[in-house]
């Protein structure tokens, strides 16, 4: 019996075997047919079989419309992790109408129902119910959130910190009301602080400042009660940062570090307009190797000013960044061009375009990354849709000659430069090109090329399947 059961594994292993390399040619063929959402599938499930613990697989696979197969993929995880999986792809898939929605939604709650950690996503859960328009079941989701909250420490405050990432959802009483009356009942003090912070930060985006400016005050009480020195530091750091957002210089220099706050007063500085005082703070940062304050502190401010529609303030700081720093400053130009062009400044936008593609264009002898060629492609996109498509066509064929420079010691990079390459030429109808370098991708995912796994370990092919199938079902969703 155990001679039988050992060759019967044996066997097993063998056929397992000829599947993937049948599959691997299936692939190749589909790929070279232009069968791409067919063959993203089916590399999907590869992914899937070769690494079941792969994260971010069911939400790649809702966002290309496999719907079923990412619910699959949810249900075959741990309970506990069942909720906010099943919740993702509720949200991603761009195909369902909202009765589908509706019924992830359910079995999301019926999972979070069944553990401790599930019970964490149950705001998140009210939140989409609320998105759907169903306000009733939103508020009694959210009323066991609560019930929740007060047998386990540190729930407030995971609620309000959802609240905060979930920018596009419209707060409401029945939402803040039992955060601010729950602070009293807190015991732990680093609890109270962080609760404060994010609780301060969602009534400044209700339009509530003067309550935001007591919640504050509330935190930095509790904060100076935390025993550990450097949890007393990060939470002071975090209501101070809110502090500055509402104006209250006081309160931030009185519990804050000067020298930690300094972006952030730099940022408030030059929202106010207060170009030079900006300036002269970021002049103070730290700049090296290893962290770059200065750089993150302009492209924060560049950002800021260009939402606001600031095109003549994102202009001066976009003039700051170091010369080095081609990624940022290609972006910000790009950005730039797109605020002209939505201002009518046709010209403006014209000459920011040729800012941003003359950081790379002209003596750009850097090793080349795949953010790289992601900037390149973004750059290419926008110029198409703002209709400078002979530049468009300029950059995307030199897109070869940048991916080629990536070091063929990361992998993994190459193969999303060239997944994303290959979308864009899909985008532009050059199916042959996409196809082409849609197969160097899965080949060098698949270890094809180089007789290796694609990657370091298992774990990392399994990634790189995926990235490459995402790429594929983007590119069957633009073309016809």
């Amino acid at each position: 019996m155990k001679r039988i059961f050992i060759i019967a594994i044996a066997l097993l292993g063998l056929c397992l075997n000829d599947s993937v390399w049948a599959g691997k040619s299936s692939v190749e063929s589909l790929v070279n047919e232009g069968k791409w959402r067919n063959a993203s599938r089916n590399l999907f499930l590869e992914a899937r079989r070769i690494s079941p613990r792969l994260w971010g697989l069911a939400r790649e696979q809702a966002l290309a419309g496999f719907v079923a197969d990412a619910v699959e993929t949810a249900e075959a995880k741990p309970v506990g992790m069942r909720p906010v999986i099943l919740l993702e792809v509720a949200e991603k898939a761009p195909d369902l109408d909202d009765s589908e929605r509706l019924h992830l939604l359910q079995r999301a709650l019926s999972y979070a129902r069944q553990t401790e950690v599930g019970r964490l996503a149950l705001t998140s859960i009210s939140m989409a119910y609320l998105q759907l328009g169903y306000e009733e079941d939103a508020r009694r989701v959210y009323e066991e959130a609560l019930t929740s909250a007060a047998k386990l420490p540190g729930i407030h405050r995971r609620m309000a910190d959802d609240l905060v990432m979930k920018e596009d959802v419209r707060l409401q009483a029945w939402m803040l009301h039992p955060l601010v009356a729950s602070l009293d009942k807190m015991s732990d003090a680093e609890e109270v602080a962080h609760t404060c912070a994010a609780l301060a930060r969602l009534q400044i985006r209700a339009g509530l400042p003067e309550a935001a400016l007591q919640t504050v005050q509330t935190g930095f009480t509790a904060a100076q009660r935390i025993a550990r020195v450097p949890a007393r530091r990060i939470a002071n750091k975090r209501l101070a940062q809110v502090a500055i957002e509402l104006g209250d210089m006081d309160a931030a220099r009185q519990y804050g570090s000067d020298e930690v706050l300094a972006p952030d007063y730099a940022i408030h500085a030059a929202a106010l307009g207060y170009h030079e005082e900006a300036l002269a703070i970021i002049a103070d940062l730290n700049a090296n190797l290893y962290v770059d304050y200065r750089s993150e502190t302009l492209g924060t401010i560049i950002s800021g000013a260009l939402k606001r529609g600031d095109v003549e303030a994102a202009r001066i700081f976009i003039g700051q960044l170091p010369e080095g720093h081609h990624r940022l400053r290609a972006q910000s130009w790009t950005h730039l061009a797109e605020s002209e062009l939505a201002g009518g400044n046709r010209s403006g936008a014209e000459a920011a375009y040729k800012a941003a593609w003359s950081q790379y264009a002209h003596s750009f002898h850097d090793s080349v990354y795949a953010w790289d060629i992601d900037v390149l492609i973004e750059l290419a996109r926008s110029l198409r849709r703002s209709g400078f498509t002979d530049s468009a066509g300029t950059i995307a064929d030199a897109l070869p000659s940048f991916v080629d420079r990536i070091s063929s010691r990361r992998i993994a990079d190459r193969i999303k430069a060239e997944a994303a390459v290959a979308t864009l030429y899909a985008e532009r109808d050059q199916p042959r090109q996409a196809s082409a370098a849609f197969l160097s991708a899965y080949q060098r995912a698949s270890g094809a090329r180089d007789g290796t796994t694609g990657g370091h370990d298992i774990e990392s092919q399994a990634e790189s399947l995926m990235v490459v199938a995402s790429a594929l079902a983007e590119a069957a969703r633009k073309t016809p």
